[in-house]
């Protein structure tokens, strides 16, 4: 028996495909780019959810599914419920954005790897959302709680802060 290529339409998981690819964006900004680029952060990130908001809303008038083994049942599905859940993820991770602006501004942790990783938790959920596979779900579930984790230590020099990634990656271990 070989190995068989699974069917993929990669319209269906573009919702998910723009947001980690936004978040590898950020993630090479950070890298490369000068200081007065990387305060850009958080619009790059406002545009790739709107571009990921695009393609779920058009995934609303055109269900699919997605890496689909020949003859089995396939791993991704966009159905509505899903979509509808898209929408949600999304504009509640814009809405986050512009809230967490000025947050973090004040705060002095304004850092792009903040909205890269509530990127990465953001497409976690997407995928959760849209899972068909119990595999997938796990994936998506370490996907969505490993980021957050990271996020819990982001000031990292609070006593708190470290503690609450710690206590936070333990329960997630368990």
């Amino acid at each position: 028996m070989a190995f068989e290529i699974p069917e993929i339409n990669f319209f269906v998981a573009a919702p998910v495909i723009i947001a980690a690819g936004t978040a590898l964006l950020l993630m090479l900004i950070e890298l490369f780019a000068p200081k007065f680029i990387k305060k850009w952060a958080a619009w790059i990130t406002l545009i790739g959810l709107g571009a990921a908001l695009i393609f779920t809303i058009s995934a609303w008038f055109n269900p699919g599914a997605t890496f689909t083994p020949q003859g089995g049942t396939p791993m991704l599905v966009a159905d509505n419920y899903a979509t509808f859940l898209n929408i949600i993820f999304i504009l509640t991770g814009m809405l986050t954005v512009l809230i967490s602006v000025d947050f973090l501004d004040w705060t002095g942790l304004d850092r792009p790897e903040y909205y890269m990783l509530m990127l990465l938790s953001i497409s976690g959920m997407m995928l959760m959302g849209m899972s068909n596979d119990l595999i997938l779900t796990f994936l998506a579930l370490e996907l969505l709680s490993l980021p957050l984790s990271i996020r819990a230590a982001l000031a990292w020099p609070r006593p708190d802060s470290e503690e609450s990634a710690m206590k936070y990656f333990l329960l997630g271990a368990f």
